[in-house]
This record gives structure tokens, C-alpha cells and sequence, in this order.
């Protein structure tokens, strides 16, 4: 190994070393202040979302917008089963995953030929369907002298339990939050890794870019297509069932919210679309900004500024940046030889 080759392996050592210390350091530092906890979470969480919309829509090119109802799939499984039946969170979580994957690969395997707006109307529909459906549904529980209605319009409260990893609860504090949501996002973000310079990484950036060219040198377009569904379906379900311990409480309206989802492409075109730390970027600033426009504006007669304001940031990112911010940045650096 060359001299500069070593000394760029030992920066870049360095770099993830600081950035761990640093993910490990900072919730305890912030540990007074819940506002900037919740601050930490919502970057981790959004970026974890946002990941698993790049994977169908940047890295394989399937622009779907069904990964917020597939998110409140795996929210509500895991709260039913916790509700009606007892069953632990972390178990809710895998079955809940285990039943996004089926609804949406059982959902794009029919739309799987579909491409650019008919692909995004049909997603979009799709997720209006489900919020319609749990919107609608409420189950009959039956006791001893009466009856009750959990689900619908209403919602389902998670059961209130100890604080404790294993229940997956916490009342006092953000902080065990925080760095679960970390975990999640740094297992995320090793898979992701390892997957982009796979071989099967290497097919979905080749469907991307050339589908027709894809298909005749033997990539089976397809497979590869619902092989991106059930991963982003599974990474989706996750952070449904993590957003619903998080505030011990479900309810249609919000989950099934496409104004999520259009944040989460938002914050992913901002950061970079199809770039691997594009939805981190994106997050990094998005989550700050909107926070603090929500802070200033919300609740008065200017309330609607802030959707202007990120529309306006949008349109200039996407004009003057198509690549997002993330490709900007990396030419910078590699000028100066960061």
C-alpha cells in the first residue's frame, strides 16, 4: 500500500471512529434537553425511511410512493399483536416486517411493468386504499359485561408497560430511543454498504439506467424489482413498528400521512437521489430547517410559509442541483483532496 493510499485508509479510519464516538457521546451530553433528543431521533429515523425509499426509487429507479402504508402496516401489526394478544414489541416487529414484505410484493408484483407516473399514481392509490381501510376497520373485543372498539378513526394505544429494552418502552427518557434508532440505522447502513457493491447492487443500478439493455444481457428485471419491494418493505416496517413504540400510539390519519411520504423523497432529492449517504445529508438538513420553520411559524397566521420555504429550497436543489447536494459536495472535496 502505497503512502497516500495508507493515509487516506487511516483518515477514513478516523473519520468513522470520531463519528462513533460521537453517536455514542452526544445523546448523553444532550440528555437534559428532550427537544434535541427528539431532534437526533427524527435525523436517524428520517434517514432510515429515507433509505429504504432510495432503494426502490434511486438506486433501482422505481419512483412508488407506498412505503408510508407499508411503514403503517408494520406499525399497526405490531401494536394489534401487542394489544389483543400480549405479543412482545420485538417479536410485532419481525411479523410485522414478514407482513409488509408479502402486502407489498403481493401489491408491485402486478404493477411491476408499470414505469414513471402510472408506477407513482398506482403507489400513491394504493397507500390511499390502506389508509381508507384502517381508517374504516375497527375490531369488537368482547369482555365479560361489555364491549369495546379498538382501531379506526380512533386509533389503538399501545398497553403501558415497564421501562426496560425487552418491552421496548420507555417513560422517563428519550435517550434508550436515540440510540436504538442509531443501532438500526448504522445496521442499515452496513447492509447497505455491502449490497450497493454487490453484484445485485450492480443489476439494480443497471435496470436503472438501461432497462431495456438490462433485460437482454439476462438481468432478470422482475425478480430484481420485488427483491427492491421486500427489501424497502422490510427496512419501511421497521421503522413503522420503532415510530409506534416511540409514541405508544397508532392512529390512521397520521401514519398513512402522504405528506410523509413526500417529505421522505424531498429530504432523499435533496440529499442525493440513488447516492448512498444522500438520505443522511438530506436528513441532516431538512429535519434542522423544518423543525425550526414548524417552531417559528407554526400555530400562526403563517403557518403555511413553511411548506413555501421547503418548496422554494426543492426547486433550487433541483434546478440548479439535479444531482443533489450529496454529488455536489463529493466534487468539492475531491478538489481539495479531503
Amino acid at each position: 500500500m502505497s503512502e497516500r493510499n495508507l493515509s487516506s485508509f487511516l483518515n477514513k479510519k478516523l473519520r468513522l471512529v470520531a463519528l462513533a464516538v460521537m453517536m455514542i457521546i452526544l445523546p448523553y451530553l444532550l440528555r437534559d434537553n428532550p427537544f434535541y433528543i427528539d431532534l437526533i431521533i427524527k435525523i436517524c429515523f428520517y434517514t432510515f425511511l429515507a433509505t429504504a425509499w432510495n432503494i426502490t426509487s434511486g438506486y433501482i429507479g422505481m419512483i412508488s410512493f407506498n412505503h408510508v402504508a407499508l411503514f403503517g402496516i408494520g406499525a399497526y401489526t405490531s401494536t394489534l399483536l401487542q394489544a389483543l394478544y400480549g405479543v412482545n414489541a420485538w417479536i410485532g416487529m419481525l411479523i410485522g416486517a414478514l407482513v409488509a414484505i408479502g402486502v407489498g410484493v403481493g401489491f408491485i408484483y402486478p404493477a411491476v411493468r408499470l414505469k414513471g407516473l402510472f408506477l407513482a399514481l398506482a403507489t400513491l392509490a394504493f397507500t390511499a386504499a390502506v389508509q381508507i381501510l384502517f381508517l374504516n376497520w375497527r375490531i369488537v373485543v368482547y369482555e365479560e359485561t361489555w364491549t369495546k372498539y379498538i382501531g379506526g378513526a380512533v386509533g389503538v394505544f399501545i398497553p403501558l408497560k415497564g421501562e426496560s429494552l425487552l418491552d421496548f418502552q420507555w417513560h422517563e427518557t428519550k435517550i434508550p430511543y436515540c440510540y436504538i434508532m442509531m443501532i438500526f440505522l448504522v445496521l442499515q447502513y452496513i447492509f447497505m454498504i455491502r449490497f450497493v457493491k454487490s453484484q445485485t447492487g450492480h443489476f439494480f443500478v443497471a435496470i436503472r439506467e438501461d432497462e431495456d439493455a438490462a433485460l437482454s444481457l439476462g438481468v432478470n428485471i422482475t425478480k430484481y424489482k420485488l427483491l427492491a419491494n421486500a427489501i424497502a418493505a422490510f427496512f419501511s416496517s421497521i421503522a413503522g413498528t420503532f415510530f409506534a413504540q416511540y409514541l405508544l400510539f397508532v392512529e390512521p390519519v397520521y401514519i398513512f400521512n402522504l405528506n410523509f411520504m413526500f417529505e421522505i423523497a424531498l429530504l432523499t432529492i435533496l440529499g442525493g437521489l440513488g447516492e448512498l449517504y444522500g438520505p443522511l445529508l438530506g436528513s441532516i438538513i431538512y429535519v434542522p430547517i423544518s423543525t425550526a420553520l414548524r417552531v417559528t411559524f407554526g400555530g400562526t397566521t403563517y403557518t403555511g410559509l413553511t411548506q413555501i420555504i421547503l418548496g422554494i429550497l426543492l426547486i433550487i436543489i433541483m434546478t440548479r442541483i439535479p444531482g443533489g447536494l450529496y454529488s455536489y459536495l463529493s466534487k468539492i472535496f475531491e478538489r481539495i483532496q479531503i
